[in-house]
């Protein structure tokens, strides 16, 4: 749900137009829907277009998806995938290395950035399904040896649409 769960809808501006972020996909769904449509948090299927849907258009992410070979991981009680090659998601070539993400005896998750040959390399690790929308925590045991400047995000994604833009029609 873009652009966000608690916030599912964009208002159509005076001149007819609309505007919204979101995040890269293979598939994007707007709907243009009644005052009182309520969206699932998730969703598998794009709604059809009938009583509060008064239009639905689908588009094709631009480019060729191409999903990225990926090693796995046991976390948590769920079998993680582990991006195995660089993304240029955002514009930026982004180098990831499946050592960096493990595993202990404890069941801990273990996320590192490296520098190899001079370039510098981190994790990243998905889930093949959705848990849903709600409240996830992270416990951070030690950060001293990251830079300032490094990064942990997590991001929420329902499996078969990925992102769906509903716009509301008063």
């Amino acid at each position: 749900m873009q652009p966000w769960p608690e916030h599912p809808f964009i208002p159509i501006k005076a001149d007819s137009t609309w505007s919204t972020e979101t995040h890269l996909g293979f598939e994007y769904a707007a709907l243009l829907v009644e005052p009182d449509y309520h969206p699932l948090p998730t969703i598998d299927v794009a709604p059809t277009q009938g009583g509060p849907v008064a239009l639905v258009t689908i588009v094709k992410g631009s480019g060729t998806p191409q999903l990225a070979p990926t090693a796995s991981l046991k976390f948590s009680g769920y079998d993680w995938a582990v991006r195995t090659i660089e993304s240029d998601k955002g514009g930026m070539s982004n180098l990831y290395d499946p050592e960096n993400a493990r595993t202990d005896a404890g069941g801990a998750l273990h996320m590192r950035i490296t520098k190899k040959s001079g370039r510098w390399s981190c994790a990243e690790i998905f889930l093949n399904r959705s848990l849903g929308y709600g409240t996830y925590s992270v416990t951070v045991r030690d950060t001293s040896q990251l830079e300032p400047a490094a990064v942990f995000s997590m991001f929420p994604s329902t499996k078969g649409l990925a992102n769906s833009t509903f716009v509301k029609w008063t």
